[in-house]
């Protein structure tokens, strides 16, 4: 039987309080990072406590932008964990086995002792984008896209009225370093969106903190907003494979 110690349901910030903080940030030109933690992470954090959790995800670590081993890559989304100001878990009304990764992460809580102070839902970026409050929060802002669709979606955000000022792929972690130091280098953005599984995992934080401004591990909510209705997770997951076998 799972513990209560680390329940965290209770916990979840609602999309319209992740909204007010994101534009508390903006308006005070103050760092911010929302990172998520979804099946991928909690996996590779469970590497040594539960290794059957950790080979559910073999068919999707390329996918998932996992290059790295796994020790060396859980550290590193566990300082993630620790250091950025708002972390998305998966609820345990969630759909696609909602309860068993909810308690999942509960164990993995229980094993570190540790919860985040900020928790929402993972999928708090799909909420986002359905939000017009989130587009004028964008509004007048520099934009930087990171991801496998970053370049793709440039379009998608214009038709939002988004000033998409850089656009640049991250496609493993061993890419995370090369994308970090373009991007502090670079004083052309406010905002950054990453989708790049683990990688935008790490790096949203860490980008946060060393510039002082705004990052969003945005996640599949970058194909939601390019593909619309007809997004499809297993579609995009099966291209993915066709074109890297």
């Amino acid at each position: 039987m799972s513990c209560s110690c680390h329940n965290y349901q209770h916990t979840f910030l609602s999309t319209h309080e992740v909204l007010n903080l994101l534009e508390e940030a903006i308006n005070d030109k103050k760092e911010f990072s929302l990172t998520r933690f979804s099946h991928a992470e909690v996996s590779c954090l469970s590497w040594k406590l539960n290794r059957k959790l950790f080979n559910m995800m073999d068919d999707f670590r390329i996918y998932n932008g996992f290059t790295g081993s796994a020790e060396h890559t859980a550290k590193r989304i566990l300082k993630s964990m620790k250091t950025t100001n708002i972390a998305g878990f998966v609820r345990q009304d969630d759909q696609n086995k909602g309860a068993f990764w909810y308690e999942s992460t509960k164990s993995l809580f229980h094993h570190l002792n540790y919860i985040p102070k900020k928790i929402c839902s993972v999928w708090v970026t799909h909420d986002m984008i359905e939000e017009q409050k989130f587009w004028e929060l964008l509004y007048n802002k520099k934009v930087a896209l990171i991801g496998r669709r970053a370049q793709e979606a440039i379009p998608y955000f214009q038709k939002n009225h988004v000033n998409v000022t850089i656009a640049l792929p991250l496609e493993g972690m061993q890419y995370i370093e090369e994308v970090y130091k373009s991007l502090v280098n670079n004083n052309d953005w406010d905002i950054a969106l990453l989708a790049a599984g683990i990688p935008a995992t790490i790096l949203t934080p860490m980008l946060a903190k060393s510039t002082r401004r705004i990052a969003i591990d945005f996640g599949h909510a970058l194909d939601m907003v390019i593909d619309g209705e007809s997004f499809d997770f297993s579609k995009l997951f099966e291209q993915f494979k066709n074109e890297n076998n």
